[in-house]
């Protein structure tokens, strides 16, 4: 999923983002523990978004921002762990 960065979007949209992609991370992998791992991110980052729902609820205001550019060089999809 892919958010323009002058979109406005809410804390929990960005937790539900990150919870996909840990969760394609963890389709993809083939080792037993990074695959765990991944899953385990996944479902931190959406128990997270029903949180922030949860919060925004509670609150009556929905808690929305301006997603960041990227930072130069910093692409985590270029990043690749060693081989074991």
């Amino acid at each position: 999923m892919c958010i323009a960065s002058d979109e406005m979007t809410t804390i929990s949209d960005e937790y539900r983002v990150k919870a996909a992609e840990c969760r394609a991370k963890a389709e993809r992998e083939r080792d037993r523990l990074f695959r765990s791992m991944f899953e385990r991110l996944s479902k931190t980052y959406s128990r997270l978004a029903d949180l922030a729902d949860e919060a925004d609820r509670k609150a009556g205001t929905e808690l929305a921002y301006r997603k960041s550019p990227p930072i130069a060089g910093d692409d985590p999809e270029s990043k690749q762990r060693p081989e074991t």
